[in-house]
């Protein structure tokens, strides 16, 4: 009987840390995913400074990076949400087998089947049991969070470059050369210009 509640206590155990665990997997794509495109933006948007300075466009692009960063917080409170849920389930399935198997050994007892002992002994296996499989789930979460951020990186290898060189190219050979800017302007705004 204890034995069953075990094993029922264990398989509810993986069942609710794989659910769980599989709708946070969601939460933490969107959030690589906008963490990339807030990434391309900023960088997009300190290469062309001086248009967004002179289009007068820095509430727009302002505008643009609140909206990812909304996005980027809501996915990360999401995430964070789904592993407190995660973490209250798992401790849930541990305390409620514990207190079945105990309860039921209290009535061993009562019924005068098992001893005093009976009760610390089943405690101890319990423990034994549940605190590495507590361990075990706080590894799978770290795993799972990894396992995306490899497949992000694995993703790169699959990118197909847009230029692709003839299979008859030569290699390029420098004769001399010579650049000359004549009647050159390059007046810009208020900038001064150089000749």
């Amino acid at each position: 009987m204890y034995f069953f509640n075990l094993v029922i206590s264990l398989g509810v155990y993986f069942w609710v840390t794989k659910r769980i665990s599989t709708q946070r997997k969601q939460y933490l794509q969107k959030q690589l995913e906008i963490d990339k495109s807030s990434d391309f933006m900023i960088a997009e948007s300190l290469q062309n400074y001086y248009n967004v300075q002179i289009f007068n466009s820095k509430k727009f692009e302002l505008s643009k990076y609140t909206s990812v960063v909304r996005e980027r917080i809501t996915s990360s409170s999401l995430s964070q949400e789904y592993l407190a849920k995660l973490n209250l389930m798992q401790k849930s399935v541990i305390v409620c087998g514990s207190m079945l198997n105990i309860m039921l050994c209290l009535w061993g007892v009562y019924n005068g089947n098992l001893t005093a002992g009976d009760i610390i002994l089943l405690t101890n296996i319990m423990f034994q049991v549940f605190g590495p499989l507590s361990n075990l789930g706080m590894i799978y979460q770290k795993w799972q969070e990894s396992f995306l951020e490899i497949n992000e990186l694995l993703e790169l290898f699959e990118l197909k470059s847009e230029v692709i060189e003839s299979e008859d190219a030569k290699e390029f050979e420098f004769k001399n050369g010579d650049i000359q800017f004549k009647n050159t302007d390059l007046s810009f705004g208020s900038f001064q210009s150089v000749r």
